[in-house]
């Protein structure tokens, strides 16, 4: 009878072995205290499952995008091809909000992705998101385009100065963070 119980247990345990490796070969172990559930948000009030936001290592997230400074100094153009062989663009700042970030992230002077190089006093964002002439984030007499000044830097602690695109400054690279949905104990994207 012993023998018996011994030979179902054991049946059992391999069944639930065969099941475990089936799972770990289909899904991803996440660890309760992994970076990945650090930024976690009921998706809606009283719900079980939430979304979390992360980024790639090096990023730093804010809201619900990822931002990266380059470790070196380029060209606009240059920074603009660095950022997107990072997966992003140059950081595009439409709220407040976001420059008060965009001031204490930066640690030098940083390409943003805003100039006028097509058309003189024409601002436009690398992605396509409306110039709104109503945020006023310009350093004092700025932008002046002394010299044929078409590409913006941000300052940390302070604000916007038009530039030559041709100088090397470091850079600030945005992309959308990822999501992952948590619902219980299953986290999928």
């Amino acid at each position: 009878m012993q023998e018996q119980k011994y030979r179902e247990l054991q049946e059992n345990y391999t069944g639930l072995l065969k099941e475990f490796e089936k799972l770990v070969e289909n899904h991803l172990l996440v660890p309760r205290e992994s970076v990945l559930l650090q930024n976690c948000q009921p998706r809606e009030s009283g719900a079980a499952s939430k979304t979390c936001l992360y980024c790639p290592p090096g990023w730093q997230l804010y809201e619900k995008s990822c931002y990266l400074l380059s470790p070196h100094a380029l060209s606009w153009q240059e920074s603009l091809q660095w950022c997107q062989r990072q997966g992003g663009h140059l950081a595009v700042i439409k709220s407040e909000d976001k420059q008060y970030f965009m001031q204490g992230f930066v640690k030098r002077t940083s390409w943003i992705g805003l100039s006028d190089r097509d058309i003189e006093g024409d601002w436009r964002w690398v992605d396509g998101t409306p110039y709104d002439t109503t945020l006023r984030f310009w350093m004092l007499n700025q932008p002046n385009n002394m010299g044929n000044e078409d590409c913006v830097t941000v300052t940390p602690g302070s604000g916007w100065n038009d530039e030559k695109c041709f100088r090397f400054y470091s850079s600030v690279c945005e992309r959308i963070a990822h999501q992952l949905r948590w619902n219980g104990d299953v986290l999928s994207n």
